[in-house]
């Protein structure tokens, strides 16, 4: 994985340069939703600002009817903390999110951080369109170079397609 999410704190961060096909294989589920509302919670030594995405698709994985998704940062308990490179989701807003839970605390975080999290719109034609802009943070490639992200832009359609010829290769069922 690209980090170590419910990990020690974040000093800095720098992320695996994930494909759309390593962030299709790679989470535990797919969800599309909207962001309904969000708490703080200090959990050990960090706070965690903790979404509640209302799931209106499940592209992969088991989801109720909403998904509890965990970032680090946020104030709890007269604790501010902050993270280079970790993303804030906005209340009403709809996104596609990657989501990976971890086997030993249970809390659950977009795979790859901000490469996992896409907003959906709709263009001038009425169709669809997810977007993610390109991460400022340190990225490295799979054998460990600097690499510069960059933005993603298609229609919603297309990434659901591509997300199931992803699992497809890999025998992943949804």
């Amino acid at each position: 994985m690209c980090l170590v999410p419910g990990a020690a704190p974040l000093s800095g961060v720098t992320m695996q340069q994930l494909s759309m096909d390593d962030l299709a294989v790679k989470s535990t589920a797919i969800v599309q939703g909207r962001v309904v509302d969000s708490y703080t919670v200090l959990t050990g030594p960090t706070v965690y600002t903790h979404y509640h995405v209302a799931v209106t698709d499940i592209w992969k994985g088991n989801a109720g009817s909403t998904v509890d998704v965990a970032l680090p940062g946020g104030t709890a308990s007269g604790i501010r903390q902050t993270y280079p490179g970790v993303p804030q989701l906005v209340i009403g807003r709809t996104y596609v999110i990657y989501l990976w839970t971890s086997p030993a605390s249970g809390i659950t975080m977009p795979t790859g951080f901000s490469q996992g999290i896409f907003s959906v719109s709709g263009d001038a034609a009425g169709a669809q369109m997810i977007s993610r802009s390109a991460s400022a943070e340190l990225m490295l490639d799979t054998s460990g170079h600097p690499v510069v992200d960059q933005s993603v832009s298609m229609r919603l359609s297309d990434m659901k397609t591509h997300v199931t010829v992803a699992l497809a290769k890999v025998g992943s069922a949804r």
